[in-house]
């Protein structure tokens, strides 16, 4: 049968977008420049930048890539589950006001809505994290707010995942891409030995493995991920 172009489907798309109501949030988002008196603070659209040269990287049997990526998605699942037990925590606090007072959810009066096209699994890891994060400082906020909490009781709960995130976002940037494969390190070439010196060596469990194909392709050049920094 004869197929009328006029038919022919055309790519999906969805519009994405993350809407987020807390400053440490934003701030994580945004990262923060370096001036004269404060360093520099990487942003998560930066670390996700780097993501996706890190996913390219593992196709081309970049073991540090995959040495990054496999570190990745481990301390992902260390901070989902730090920050899925301080949200049942404070949750639990929330619930232990008097029978017949009611609050409801801490909402920004002006949230900061983003626009996302991320094409990288694990930059979506990311924001997922963030929202969580987001809605944990704002029941924490709540919490502090209704005097259930004390202000240094609520700074040290979102600190602890909020460092937890940038230190994930700090490591991922310091990936460099050098064009070594597994190939080089079998055949100890030049490129291996440069690579070594520079990165530091790669354990045995990363170089016998084969490539980290159970990660989703990465698709479309052309990423634009939120608002510029």
């Amino acid at each position: 049968m004869e197929q009328n172009e006029n038919n022919q489907v055309g790519a999906l798309r969805s519009d994405i977008r993350i809407e987020l109501h807390t400053i440490p949030a934003i701030q994580i988002w945004q990262g923060r420049k370096k001036t004269e008196d404060k360093y520099q603070i990487q942003s998560m659209t930066k670390a996700i930048t780097h993501l996706r040269v890190i996913e390219i990287a593992t196709r081309l049997d970049d073991p540090y890539a995959d040495l990054i990526l496999t570190e990745f998605y481990q301390q992902i699942d260390k901070i989902k589950k730090s920050l899925d037990i301080e949200s049942r925590s404070i949750d639990e606090v929330l619930k232990s006001v008097p029978t017949g007072f009611k609050a409801g959810d801490a909402i920004s009066i002006k949230p900061v809505d983003l626009n996302l096209f991320i094409n990288v699994p694990s930059g979506y890891q990311l924001v997922f994290l963030l929202c969580q994060f987001d809605l944990f400082v704002r029941k924490v906020q709540l919490a502090k707010h209704i005097s259930l909490i004390t202000g240094n009781d609520a700074s040290d709960r979102q600190h602890l995942i909020a460092h937890a995130l940038r230190s994930l976002i700090t490591y991922t940037t310091k990936y460099k891409h050098l064009g070594v494969t597994r190939q080089d390190f079998i055949e100890n070439t030049p490129m291996a030995a440069k690579a070594i010196e520079q990165l530091g060596p790669i354990p045995d469990s990363i170089l016998s493995a084969d490539k980290l194909r159970d990660r989703a392709p990465v698709t479309n050049n052309n990423a634009h991920v939120g608002a510029p920094e």
